[in-house]
């Protein structure tokens, strides 16, 4: 019979860096123990770093001792088996560091999650888990990058270490059912213990293929509540137990409606706010072995259209997709031709002409979307009508809507569609990088080229290094001969990490345009920005 192993808290970090409220926390593991799921997957076991990553990316145990209130369940950790490893051995002083004794612990299981390259430090790990009275998993990941000599090495080493459970993982989703089939039939020549499958669902497969598994007699099987998890996601966990609960063997085994209320409640709105699930890039990815990192990255923050996505991730050479390298994306995003106006010049197009001529010209003001900006709507607007700065917002901030001579620059072509749709009077203030949009207006854009690459300005065009409509707004500036520039709404992330290439951003700024003055009047976690009230001014 199939146990059902839940790995929401843990697969699911990827989006939210792992800082699940506790609340929610305690309410998915209630409701996944009350489901009848017969082992949840808290997190993972990580080296402590210098990040704000949430509690189950490193499960310390001081803050998990509500799990011993739950009976029906046990609960496992994952350990990335790569973070361990130093020169070729096991780096067990970091182990010892976060890894108690089973019988002093909240946990039962370990599962040993590694690439095929890793795979003779198995023994080792295995042993060291083992004799601290943990039940092994070891997860294979990148299975269908792996040929049959390889897979076959990997099942003589897992033959004679022995775990509770092998899983493979499809860690792209690029597996066919019939690919299911015939790797079950593989690995059972060369191994003769129980065996799992993690399936991710870029081809929308990851139902159809988990049923597969199950048909071969699999035994375990992973899943995550609405799917959620890396790039497109897993198969979903209420899915696979209103299933499993329909048939006669399993009927009183699982109830699949106790999870339904904690769905409702954030795992729903979470997935409409990260967008997991299948679509037409992450099946792109899938069929391509494509690691998903890229597709989340080129998706966060609805910065390009599906079409430059999908030019992107071909235009990455097939020896960078498996592993997700950053300056393999930045060197795709600037082969992707953008569709510019050569003889654009902003000196030259009449609303620039009069931000030039303004006896405050030397300062203007840009106002971003970033959270809470509403908040700072009045305050903004007595600003502006006291001082008469031009205004410069990104994408179509609402909060500024009164000032008829602000400049509004969106590079995102759809973004661009929908605010002309909402409203087409707004078309005559747009300044775009873009030379096409989505949908049709009678008046003319604005248009100012831009490029990804470093920060460069020119007379013809800017550079900036991220697609984003904050640098592209404040280079616009900087080239319209601004020197003062007041920035509200520019917060950044919480996690500290994703601030990087916006902090690079301000530094290049800074050397290029020694007498720049560059403020937030807002909040903003960019360490590199100054700051001054917005109440003070």
């Amino acid at each position: 019979m199939t146990k059902v192993l839940d790995c929401t808290l843990r697969d699911g970090g990827y989006y939210n860096d792992w800082n699940f409220p506790l609340d929610i926390a305690r309410q998915t593991i209630a409701s996944l123990d009350q489901a009848g799921v017969d082992i949840v997957e808290v997190g993972l076991k990580s080296i402590p770093d210098k990040t704000c990553s949430g509690l189950f990316k490193y499960c310390n145990e001081d803050y998990l001792g509500f799990l011993s209130t739950y009976s029906n369940t046990c609960f496992s950790f994952m350990l990335n088996v790569k973070e361990f490893i130093e020169d070729g051995a096991i780096d067990r002083a970091s182990l010892d560091a976060i890894i108690r004794p089973a019988n002093d612990s909240v946990f039962s299981m370990c599962r040993l999650a590694t690439h095929f390259s890793d795979i003779d430090t198995l023994e080792a790990l295995h042993s060291y888990f083992s004799d601290r009275g943990y039940q092994v998993g070891i997860n294979l990941m990148g299975i269908s990058l792996l040929t049959g000599e390889q897979i076959g090495r990997a099942m003589e080493v897992v033959e004679r270490i022995k775990p509770e459970v092998f899983y493979v993982a499809d860690s792209f989703g690029s597996m066919l059912p019939d690919d299911v089939s015939n790797l079950m039939t593989q690995l059972r020549k060369n191994y003769s213990g129980a065996v799992g499958i993690h399936t991710h669902d870029n081809q929308g497969l990851a139902f159809a293929n988990s049923l597969r598994a199950m048909e071969e007699g699999i035994e375990y099987i992973d899943s995550t509540l609405t799917g959620m998890g890396r790039g497109a996601g897993n198969l979903s966990t209420e899915q696979i137990l209103l299933w499993l609960q329909n048939r006669s063997d399993q009927k009183n085994k699982y109830h699949s409606s106790r999870v339904l209320d904690v769905i409702h409640d954030y795992y729903g709105p979470q997935q409409e706010k990260f967008k997991w699930g299948f679509n037409y890039v992450y099946m792109l990815s899938g069929l391509n072995n494509t690691h998903p990192v890229y597709c989340m990255e080129l998706c966060d923050g609805n910065k390009f259209s599906m079409s430059q996505i999908t030019g992107i991730l071909e235009s990455i050479p097939p020896t960078d997709r498996s592993v997700f390298s950053k300056t393999a994306l930045t060197k795709s995003i600037q082969k992707v031709p953008k569709q510019i106006h050569p003889e654009a010049d902003p000196h030259a197009l009449p609303i620039f002409s009069l931000a030039q001529n303004s006896s405050q010209s030397s300062t203007c003001l840009i106002v971003s979307t970033g959270p809470g900006i509403n908040e700072y709507g009045e305050a903004l607007n007595n600003l502006i009508n006291r001082r008469g700065w031009q205004i410069i917002e990104c994408n179509d901030t609402r909060v500024v809507d009164q000032f008829s001579e602000r400049l509004t620059v969106v590079l995102n072509k759809m973004r661009l569609g929908e605010i002309i749709a909402e409203n087409p009077n707004l078309a005559d203030r747009i300044v775009t990088g873009e030379r096409t949009y989505e949908g049709r207006v009678d008046k003319e854009l604005y248009h100012f080229p831009y490029k990804i690459d470093d920060v460069e300005f020119a007379d013809t065009f800017i550079s900036i290094p991220d697609f984003e409509a904050g640098q592209y707004a404040i280079s616009l500036a900087v080239s319209l001969g601004y020197k003062n520039i007041y920035l509200a709404g520019f917060v950044g992330y919480e996690e500290g990490s994703r601030n990087e290439i916006m902090e690079k951003y301000f530094a290049d700024l800074h050397e290029l345009v020694g007498d720049l003055c560059l403020i937030s009047i807002t909040p903003t976690r960019y360490r590199n920005l100054d700051h001054q009230s917005i109440y003070t001014l």
